[in-house]
């Protein structure tokens, strides 16, 4: 998501943030530690999902510990600078055509949805959901959730 909203603002990002946040109710020492996080400069500014992807994975497999309940994950991309200022490196240069599989990636997201294409590294049956279950009531816009007054 962070690559895809790069491209759309047509920028590029140069370092990569991966944090973990564990749950707390289910620590048994209180005085542990609950956050962590993990920071990469990667070698050329880019917005392609593969090599944020890769960045992040990598990261992850360094932090995550088994059997720990994690309440919280997520991934910064910063030092964002216009595609057009990209600094070129003379060795070390990201695949180009990591840039024309975004385009393509891209342009199925506008004309089938946002789920039907994802990267080999994603779960393809998870989606992420935000949490709900507290919303307040649409009594302005939702003509369902109108109260009912009975007199």
């Amino acid at each position: 998501m962070c690559a895809e909203k790069l491209r759309k603002q047509q920028s590029c990002c140069q370092v990569v943030t991966l944090y973990l946040r564990k749950d707390q109710h289910k620590i048994e020492n209180r005085n542990q530690q609950l956050s962590f996080y993990k920071q990469t400069l990667l070698p050329f500014s880019t917005q392609s999902s593969i090599t944020i992807s890769k960045a992040a994975i990598s990261m992850l497999n360094e932090l995550y510990k088994e059997k720990t309940a994690y309440k919280k994950a997520g991934v910064i991309v910063s030092q964002i600078i216009p595609e057009d200022k990209k600094q070129y490196q003379l060795f070390g240069e990201e695949n180009p055509k990591h840039q024309l599989l975004m385009e393509a990636i891209d342009k199925h997201h506008k004309k089938i949805g946002k789920t039907k294409i994802k990267l080999g590294s994603q779960d393809l049956k998870k989606t992420w959901m935000m949490k709900q279950e507290h919303l307040s009531k649409k009594y302005t816009t939702d003509i369902n959730q109108l109260l009912i007054v009975k007199c």
